[in-house]
């Protein structure tokens, strides 16, 4: 091991603190600083223990090499101290102690984990930045030793596995197979590094004595399967000095001992576990371009953004007449792109970074004094120290309290009433966070983004699925079909088509609320907006375009699918979300131009069911309720009685038949034009669901009617229309897709 550190060239600073007779705690914080710089790992060592014979302590030291640094950290069972030692590239976490339920959240890391399946105690993960690009190990089929592993590195691909071992009470049966999983993981191909609490001593790594466990890494290193590296002093203290001595008992396992560094354990948190910490001789893969990043819309010079898109338009400014969706989709696809472009140059984007207000002086220091303290207690295992430690603890417990309360006073002191930060902060307060735990899929655990995308993507898409069958209805279904083939040959006629203003556009795009979300393109509503008047000519451009030829742009039917846990149900299952569809802004405008067409012909010919109260202009729940009590009222004045039975349809949204729905519209008579945006609107529609910064695979929508749409509520009661009629004295109320029959007779028996 000491020929591998050599080989690294680096400076070690640290500095020293001179004994001081007193004894106090306060002067032997205040001591006199000395720097020394070394050129190697042997100089460094050498002046430490000549230090050491002249009574001189070493107080701390920080490796600084020439090569990136990339630290993996081991051992952190307190995880509400971790963050006071995130701020590496890396870090792994054995002992979390998570269950699938508790959410670990680190801004600006992802994280790998695998929770234990019963029972407390346990787990691993890896937490690392996010723009490191990595694969997760699947099914690694481990017996007794609990890992999660990731496969990352541009030039020189590394497997690093995160592994805990319980090892208390094995009997030889678990021996064996602790074994049998030790060789399972040094089978990996290619480099492998295993880090992690093996719980296993041996005299090798300076444990006083050997357990079965360090006998079985230590054949192991001797049969060359892998190099054992670990730190030069313990990194395991029992709180309870008679408990066992100090040992070393997380280590690193690696095939190629050219990757380590320099490796030592770390003085940091309140755990009987010291940080260990080495150098990895790896570049990382850089996958910055994939933060996650907030745009923030009100420090945005609009003037600047109007200016810059006349520039990136002004090529744009005269479109050809041509009847062809494929340029359709191209020049929106360019005026996509351009605005993109302008927005990345005039609005600012920040990460979701949470950065916390510094600590004060005051606890700092004890925080330091408190470290100092520890580690002499580390040293000489005395009870003064212990309990002086303790002292600090508790100190720094209350000062940290006291510095959290002031906080939240100022912050509650600057938000004015009915101030929009005053709002703010009643909304977090009242609002529960959503919390998405890792996903169970059959034996298997998913942690990250991609494969929880993909999971819900999956379990979304069933959803879009017809309940009808087509093998008892072969002759609707032929019927249906060869209509629509027929209608795809015409072509509409012009005098049927509604004029299309610019007074209309410019007053849907007022009508925009400024905060929604957008969907694929990343167009904000604000944005639109505060377009210069040469793009919503654009706009108008297209738009007519369009309902010239009846096409509905492929760009617009895309969605993005953000998961929304449902209550009371186990959120580690992909079938407990429900989506929620985020469309193109651009798209819904559109939308809005077709629907005002589409609801005055349905006013006009009056298509519209009386007893559909849903999805119609100054109709409610709250008067179909009084309809039905009123009717139910009108019984019992003529001494009827009434029986209701009501319907809910499952998933009706999701399981509409595209064909029936433009079926429906032509035996209705609509204008062919408006016929054949809605069948573009219907077809070739997909999603991806969001997870975080990760985005699944896209997939196709075969059925239903697309979420967060203006015209699906419309399409809908357009689909029902036709629900047959009930006998005398048998009524229908309907809400969208909630149904209620009742009959009123004097006669229980007949109801």
């Amino acid at each position: 091991m000491a020929q591998s550190s050599s080989s690294v060239q680096s400076s070690n600073m640290f500095e020293l603190l001179k004994d001081n007779d007193s004894g106090d705690s306060a002067s032997q914080t205040a001591g006199i600083g000395l720097k020394v710089q070394c050129t190697s790992i042997y100089a460094y060592n050498g002046l430490k223990d000549a230090l050491k014979k002249n009574k001189l302590r070493f107080f701390s030291h920080d490796f600084k090499p020439e090569q990136r640094k990339s630290y993996v950290i081991s051992g952190l069972p307190n995880l509400p101290d971790m963050e006071k030692i995130i701020s590496d590239e890396l870090r792994q976490v054995y002992e979390t102690w998570l269950s699938s339920r508790q959410n670990l959240d680190i801004p600006a890391y992802r994280i790998v984990r695998l929770d234990r399946a019963s029972g407390k105690g346990g787990g691993v993960a890896i937490v690392l930045k996010s723009h490191i690009n990595f694969e997760i190990v699947q099914d690694m089929k481990l017996k007794v030793i609990e890992a999660v592993g990731i496969k990352f590195g541009s030039l020189k691909k590394v497997t690093l596995v995160a592994a805990y071992f319980p090892g208390t009470a094995l009997s030889r049966d678990k021996h064996s197979n602790f074994k049998s999983d030790i060789n399972y993981l040094s089978r990996f191909k290619g480099n492998f590094i295993i880090a992690g609490d093996f719980n296993s001593k041996h005299r090798h790594w300076n444990c006083v004595r050997a357990n079965k466990s360090g006998q079985i890494l230590y054949d192991g290193m001797i049969n060359g399967n892998f190099f054992v590296f670990y730190p030069p002093t313990p990194t395991f203290f029992p709180h309870q000095a008679n408990r066992s001595l100090p040992s070393t008992i997380d280590l690193l396992l690696t095939n190629n001992p050219d990757l380590i560094g320099p490796i030592n354990s770390l003085n940091k948190l309140s755990s009987d576990h010291l940080p260990v910490s080495f150098q990895l001789l790896l570049s990382l893969e850089n996958n910055s371009g994939n933060k996650c990043l907030i745009p923030q819309l009100n420090k945005v010079n609009w003037s600047q953004f109007q200016r810059k898109m006349d520039l990136g338009l002004k090529g744009m400014e005269n479109l050809e007449e041509k009847c062809d969706p494929e340029y359709i989709d191209e020049v929106i696809n360019k005026f996509n792109v351009i605005t993109q472009n302008v927005s990345k140059e005039c609005i600012p984007m920040v990460s979701q970074n949470r950065k916390s207000k510094p600590l004060p002086v005051n606890i700092r220091k004890l925080i330091a004094q408190k470290n100092y303290i520890r580690n002499l207690w580390f040293r000489h295992r005395s009870q003064i120290y212990k309990c002086h430690l303790n002292v600090l603890t508790r100190k720094i417990r209350d000062e940290l309290r006291i510095f959290r309360n002031q906080e939240w006073e100022n912050r509650l002191q600057k938000a004015q009433e009915n101030s929009q930060q005053f709002w703010r902060i009643t909304r977090n307060l009242k609002k529960k966070k959503d919390i998405i735990p890792p996903f169970k899929n059959n034996t298997e655990v998913v942690t990250d983004d991609i494969g929880k995308a993909n999971l819900l993507k999956d379990q979304f898409y069933k959803a879009h699925t017809t309940t009808m069958s087509f093998n008892s209805s072969e002759e609707l279904k032929s019927k249906i079909s060869s209509s629509l083939n027929l209608f795809n040959y015409l072509k509409p006629a012009k005098q049927e088509m509604y004029s299309l203003e610019m007074s209309e556009i410019k007053q849907i795009v007022k009508s925009l609320k400024k905060r929604k979300a957008p969907g694929a393109d990343a167009i904000y509503p604000i944005m639109i907006k505060n377009f210069p008047p040469i793009a919503l000519e654009w706009l108008f451009a297209i738009f007519g375009l369009c309902m010239s030829i009846g096409y509905f742009p492929r760009a617009w039917k895309q969605a993005v699918v953000v998961p929304v846990p449902k209550p009371g149900k186990d959120h580690s299952l992909a079938s407990s979300y429900r989506p929620i569809s985020l469309l193109s802004t651009l798209g819904k405008i559109f939308e809005k131009i077709i629907l005002k067409r589409l609801d005055h012909f349905i006013s006009v010919n009056n298509i519209i069911r009386d007893e559909q109260f849903g999805f119609r202009r100054g109709h409610s729940t709250t008067h179909q309720l009084v309809r039905i009590s009123s009717s139910i009222k009108k019984g019992l004045s003529q001494k009827r009685s009434t029986g209701m039975v009501i319907f809910d349809i499952e998933k009706c949204f999701d399981t509409i038949w595209h064909d029936a729905v433009v079926y429906k519209m032509l035996c209705l008579k609509f204008p062919s034009y408006i016929c054949k945006l809605i069948q573009s609107f219907l077809r070739d529609r997909s999603f991806a669901v969001r997870m975080g910064s990760a985005i699944s695979a896209p997939s196709d929508i075969p059925y239903g009617l697309p979420q967060g749409s203006a015209l699906s509520p419309t399409l809908f009661n357009i689909f029902t229309h036709d629900l047959p009629s009930v006998f005398k004295r048998c009524y229908s109320s309907l809400f969208a897709d909630d149904t209620a029959l009742l009959y009123t007779d004097s006669s229980i028996i007949k109801i």
